[in-house]
């Protein structure tokens, strides 16, 4: 789901643009353009101007990852397929699968990509409890999808995550790993499973925005879950890499 899900609200505003009157369309056109101006603007500024940027997660040195698709120098995206990049590349030849697809809009990876939503060549289009594969995957990885199950997917179902999780762990190969990124604030019940210690992860990391110029930091579980969805700053303002070993 993830970028998907973007998509649509795009759409729903675009409809909603087009059906104001004469004046009001003009002054929107212009808000548009120049709000367009300043991201393409900001990106070019961070991609190839500002090189000294980089952030620390768990110790290593990542440089943040700069993306016209979704204006990543504007959100979550810079730390999260930073990170996620890193980790394909250590599976490299190996059975991968990614659940939601949104990594191939930022980067290439030869793995399995199930996304219910996206009519794509190449994309397997179920939903993952209806997922049935004839292998085991030494990596599974989701980055920012988990929070849309059952609240965005139609089931209405706060703790079809359990479900999912369940699933995923069933196909994963004997010593493969589950990696996902999930932004909190978004989904009020994962937020709360989080906080209780439910969604029986191997390894849980938390990462906080901490500028307007889209600056993280690694912070504490507590420190992360005060922060909300949306502000102050644009979309994520923190978020947690999860992680599950098949061991």
């Amino acid at each position: 789901m993830g970028d998907r899900y973007l998509q649509q609200k795009l759409g729903n505003k675009l409809r909603r643009f087009f059906k104001k009157s004469p004046l009001t369309f003009l002054r929107s056109s212009f808000n548009i353009f120049y709000n367009y101006l300043s991201r393409y603007l900001g990106y070019f500024y961070f991609k190839y101007l500002n090189l000294n940027r980089f952030f620390i997660f768990q110790g290593k040195k990542y440089r943040y990852f700069y993306h016209l698709y979704n204006f990543s120098h504007r959100n979550e995206r810079c730390v999260e397929i930073a990170i996620a990049q890193d980790i394909i590349g250590r599976y490299e030849g190996k059975n991968i699968l990614e659940l939601g697809n949104v990594l191939s809009y930022y980067l290439k990876h030869s793995g399995d990509i199930l996304d219910k939503y996206e009519n794509k060549k190449g994309i397997i289009q179920k939903d993952i409890i209806d997922f049935h594969p004839d292998k085991k995957y030494d990596l599974i990885i989701s980055i920012s999808t988990l929070e849309h199950i059952g609240r965005d997917d139609g089931s209405n179902d706060q703790d079809k995550i359990f479900l999912v999780i369940g699933k995923l762990k069933n196909i994963l190969a004997p010593g493969a790993k589950l990696f996902f990124t999930l932004p909190i604030g978004y989904n009020q019940f994962l937020d709360k499973y989080i906080k209780e210690e439910k969604l029986d992860l191997s390894e849980k990391y938390f990462m906080k925005r901490i500028s307007k110029d889209n600056r993280w930091q690694e912070v504490d579980k507590e420190e992360a879950l005060q922060q909300s969805y949306g502000r102050p700053y644009n979309a994520g303002n923190a978020i947690m890499i999860g992680i599950i070993k098949n061991i």
